[in-house]
């Protein structure tokens, strides 16, 4: 019998080996690929996931705090500054999202919780960005930002977007083209709680008003007892004062407000008074709702340089008793401002008698009749002027020596002004908290007419105080309000400085 057996020859075996192992490879490439991409997918959902948690966690911080400050990578990355008081969300310089908190006790580390974790060459990056009006401006109630989840170096996902303050009178950017905002420091407490007002600043500012007789003309220097009421300078700029001081009482800081009219003289200026506090505030309203020009016994004559003296005495006054009240506290917890409001030439100047001497005219048949020479300088201090000897030169009179007068100058001789700001206002400076000289008190000078022969003395008493520039003024250090609708503009600049001043100084240190 015949065996008919047959096997696979080692060639058909190898074939067959071969051909397994291919659908094998095959098999496991398709699903090594398959578990990549799902992976991948996986990874960019997650990243998406963690834009969208940390976009609303900046929307959420942003739309209650009471106070935000953009923080500039210098600062949050680079030296790693966290100011104790204050809570950070921001991205690290490993590329993590983290919402850095404050220790709920003291002695205690503070609490970081991470919104978006750096792993597997994933990293976030983060950038503040201030938005801007039509014209260009920025809109400090509004924050944007870009947010940005890459993969091995790759853009993976973004998300822009932008949001309002509901709570805090402005969003304070303090990072640049150069040094970008890369986190967010906040502050939850309420505006008026006593843990905002042990922190937050104060700002005094003195109000230089112009009350001379011409405040009674209308804008254009009409001077006709013809002008109506609604139109006179003094009803214009009472109107806008009001509406100022009701916007500077809404800041949510202790504002302290001193007026300091002027005419022939700036004799008792007002002294001030926290229109934060609703009694203090009606004072102020009641002095400006009373004010009259070239009355109040100030005299009708433009003697600019004594408002500014008796300003700037107010304003040292402030700040010993600031300083005697807050030991703890320094210069760099207040701002300090001066608005000098004119709207005429410079014609008068302020000096103290410090001499007389009599001479005889015709003693031998008249020996009653004497000429008074009196010897005066310029008058620095802080006091009124004699109105009963406000214009000595000439006349008869005892008891003349160190009485402070009011003296008549050419039209526009501002030679006081630049002497008084030269040794008083320029040369009082002090150190800020980054190290850099400043004058204490910010000035701030407008001109109020549409009469161009009332502001010749502007240019002069600007550089004198280095005041504010204005771009829209040539840079001038002066801005001209010629109506109603330009002195709303002015002390809306005004109102605007003295905020962003005191958001500056309230803010987190950054290092």
């Amino acid at each position: 019998m015949m065996n008919n057996r047959q096997g696979y020859t080692l060639l058909e075996l190898i074939l067959v080996i071969s051909l397994l192992m291919v659908v094998i490879i095959a098999s496991f490439n398709f699903l090594s690929f398959g578990r990549t991409v799902h992976q991948k997918a996986v990874s960019e959902a997650d990243i998406q996931s963690s834009l969208r948690l940390t976009a609303e966690h900046v929307n959420q911080a942003v739309r209650y705090t009471s106070a935000a400050f953009t923080v500039p990578k210098s600062s949050f990355q680079d030296a790693g500054f966290r100011d104790p008081g204050w809570t950070y969300l921001g991205v690290t310089a490993d590329g993590q999202v983290v919402l850095d908190k404050p220790p709920e006790n003291e002695g205690e580390p503070r609490k970081v919780t991470v919104l978006a974790e750096a792993y597997d060459d994933v990293h976030y990056e983060i950038e503040f960005i201030p938005n801007h009006d039509s014209d260009g401006n920025i809109q400090n109630n509004i924050v944007g930002f870009m947010i940005q989840g890459f993969k091995d170096g790759r853009l993976v996902s973004e998300m822009e977007s932008s949001t309002s303050v509901k709570n805090a009178h402005q969003v304070e950017h303090r990072g640049g083209s150069l040094d970008p905002s890369v986190a967010l420091a906040f502050s939850m407490h309420d505006r008026g709680s006593p843990e905002f007002v042990q922190v937050s600043p104060d700002a005094y500012i003195t109000m230089v008003i112009d009350l001379s007789g011409s405040m009674n003309w209308n804008m254009s220097g009409t001077q006709t007892s013809n002008v109506p009421l609604s139109e006179q300078r003094l009803t214009i700029l009472r109107n806008s004062a009001l509406d100022m001081i009701d916007k500077l009482s809404s800041l949510g800081f202790d504002v302290y407000v001193s007026l300091v009219p002027f005419g022939t003289n700036a004799n008792n200026p007002e002294p001030f008074r926290n229109i934060n506090d609703d009694n203090e505030l009606n004072e102020v309203i009641n002095f400006i709702n009373t004010m009259q020009s070239g009355q109040q016994g100030r005299g009708g004559w433009t003697n600019t340089g004594d408002g500014i003296r008796r300003a700037y005495h107010q304003m040292k006054t402030a700040e010993i008793d600031f300083l005697n009240d807050n030991p703890e506290k320094s210069l760099n917890d207040f701002t300090r401002h001066m608005m000098v409001l004119v709207d005429g030439q410079t014609n008068r100047e302020t000096r103290i008698a410090t001499s007389t001497d009599y001479v005889n005219l015709g003693w031998w048949l008249f020996p009653r009749w004497r000429y008074v020479i009196t010897s005066h300088s310029l008058y620095y201090g802080d006091g009124n002027v004699d109105i009963n000897n406000a214009n000595i030169p000439g006349e008869y009179t005892s008891n003349i020596v160190n009485s402070v007068i009011s003296r008549d100058v050419p039209s526009n001789d501002n030679t006081y002004i630049e002497a008084f700001a030269n040794l008083n206002i320029r040369n009082d400076t002090y150190t800020d908290i980054e190290g850099e000289e400043k004058q204490k008190i910010n000035t701030f000078v407008i001109g109020f007419s549409a009469d161009p022969n009332d502001l010749l003395s502007l240019e002069d008493i600007g550089e004198s105080l280095n005041g504010k520039r204005f771009e829209d003024n040539d840079n001038k250090r002066f801005i001209i309000a010629a109506d109603a609708d330009e002195l709303d503009f002015a002390f809306g600049d005004f109102i605007e400085e003295v905020s962003s001043s005191l958001w500056s100084i309230s803010g987190p240190r950054l290092h």
